[in-house]
């Protein structure tokens, strides 16, 4: 139904060490989940040296981590109850990359496919952890291969409405 044009990717399973070269690519707005089973929470982690601007609520960042982080936390706790029941549970760590730029935020030499080829070790997006991007995506799929396409950020509360009361925003029908 949705014609050649839509791409799922092809994710291995991945650790620490995928999201730890993941990291260095991005310029900004990639921020690590975390589950902690012992407080059955999650939390979010970022490179403040990125993404100063952060914690300021008129910042597009903060307004965007204020919109994804709900929807997201629930998304996965409701699809996967399981997954997520603390240490008492049985449950265990859980991470995650996420990232909420208009498009995912690398740094130049690694969106450019000669770049790449010249710097294998540093570029192996082949290797990197999923990214869940609510933003665009780059059309060339090899730039950033574990590339999840998530519901572009402002169109998260009708996905939170979705996921909470299956039904349909008015704004969409």
């Amino acid at each position: 139904p949705f014609g050649d044009s839509f791409y799922i990717p092809n994710l291995s399973s991945y650790n620490l060490h995928n999201i730890m070269i993941t990291f260095p690519t991005f310029a900004r707005e990639l921020f690590l989940l975390y589950y902690d089973p012992t407080e059955d929470e999650f939390q979010i982690y970022l490179d403040e040296s990125r993404d100063q601007y952060r914690s300021n609520v008129y910042s597009p960042i903060f307004g965007r981590l204020r919109t994804v982080l709900p929807t997201l936390t629930f998304a996965l706790r409701n699809h996967f109850p399981e997954r997520f029941q603390g240490t008492d549970g049985g449950s265990s760590e859980f991470m995650a990359i996420f990232s909420t730029g208009d498009i995912p935020k690398l740094i130049c030499d690694c969106v450019r496919k000669e770049e790449r080829l010249k710097r294998p070790v540093f570029c192996r997006n082949e290797i990197f952890a999923p990214v869940l991007q609510f933003g665009s995506v780059y059309k060339d799929t090899t730039i950033l291969p574990n590339t999840v396409t998530m519901p572009v950020w402002p169109h998260l509360p009708c996905f939170k409405k979705w996921q909470r009361e299956g039904l349909v925003c008015d704004t969409i029908l």
